[in-house]
């Protein structure tokens, strides 16, 4: 299941070349992965992207469960036809949102990760609009101790490497230059 799940994550987000300057890592090693990307698209084109099921689609998951609202499901489907429990991120809830500023969502370990599957992390993404474009911050906290939480830290440090870089293609490729 492990290398069905990595594949399948992997088809969907395949990074670009960035420019060091574009993916800033944030992170405090075991506590927080932290990234900041500057992405040439309006805020309202990147907050649609992490808000609506076309906009994950666009360069994340094949499908999702999206209820934009405090409590609302914020599920990610890579492998949509697997069972409920083992297509991506599972029972999965917004806790809160401030439209085109903050997104805030629990989040879950990937379904070979059964040790801590049922344990969520939190991920929190800041859209500051910069004039030219958009300053997106994320924040993923919530880590455990141990070797699996090791695992699954290192793991989003690099997914989430990929994930931001593909969000930046895909918009700026939809923007006006």
């Amino acid at each position: 299941m492990q290398f069905r799940f990595i594949i399948a994550l992997m088809t969907l987000v395949i990074a670009v070349p960035l420019e060091a300057e574009d993916l800033m890592p944030k992170h405090i090693k075991g506590e927080m992965v932290g990234y900041d990307i500057m992405i040439e698209a309006p805020i309202d084109a990147v907050w649609q992207a992490w808000t609506t099921r076309e906009g994950i689609k666009s360069f994340f998951a094949p499908d999702s469960l999206i209820e934009i609202k405090p409590g609302g499901a914020y599920e990610f489907w890579f492998l949509p036809d697997a069972a409920h429990n083992q297509r991506g991120s599972y029972q999965t809830h917004i806790l809160g949102l401030t439209e085109r500023k903050m997104l805030h969502f629990t989040w879950s370990m990937p379904p070979y990760k059964t040790s801590i599957r049922p344990h969520k992390t939190s991920v929190i993404l800041y859209f500051d609009d910069i004039g030219k474009g958009t300053k997106l911050r994320l924040r993923h906290t919530g880590w455990g101790v141990g070797d699996d939480w090791d695992d699954g830290y290192q793991y989003f440090v690099n997914a989430w490497a990929a994930v931001l870089p593909n969000l930046k293609k895909v918009l700026e490729a939809k923007s006006p230059k």
